[in-house]
């Protein structure tokens, strides 16, 4: 719900942009900085070999025009990880595979739960997103517009945060 909410309609976004966006602002309150964010990025969709930037991140945020996403895209996205709290059984899977040593050393424990929590947030909003983006461009490719404007018109109407 809440990603359809934040979705722009009408504008050329996504509805992966706002999950983005929203992790970005929630680590960067984290660290101070992009330091997180830009390492997690990059773990999941693979860094670009010739800047900083993320692989196929503004494709994602803002694609040329809507096409179905493979699951193999968000497979690390959305694998399971464990913080491995005590008494945990599972090894701790959230550092070791998407931060490094050293970054985990710069971190409190705390803010390493907290960008676990974050993460955790962001997993299910891009499961959101993903389904959202895949039902949209079936709609589209089936039904004709004005149906399709209904639908989200409905949507918006039965989802809309009663106040």
């Amino acid at each position: 719900q809440r990603v359809f909410e934040n979705w722009e309609l009408g504008s050329k976004k996504s509805f992966f942009a706002w999950p983005i966006k929203s992790f970005e602002k929630k680590l960067e309150d984290i660290d101070g900085e992009k330091e997180l964010y830009n390492i997690i990025l990059k773990k999941l969709f693979g860094g670009k070999d010739d800047s900083d930037g993320v692989k196929n991140i503004e494709d994602l945020i803002t694609p040329r025009k809507l096409h179905p996403r493979k699951w193999k895209t968000f497979e690390r996205c959305f694998r399971y990880y464990s913080r491995a709290l005590p008494g945990d059984d599972y090894p701790c899977t959230f550092g070791k595979e998407l931060l490094d040593e050293k970054m985990i050393s710069c971190f409190s424990d705390e803010q390493i739960d907290e960008a676990f929590l974050a993460f955790l947030v962001f997993q299910s909003e891009m499961m959101a997103a993903f389904v959202l983006n895949n039902t949209m461009h079936f709609m589209y490719k089936n039904l004709s517009q004005e149906a399709v404007e209904s639908v989200l018109s409905v949507w918006r109407e039965n989802w809309a945060v009663k106040k």
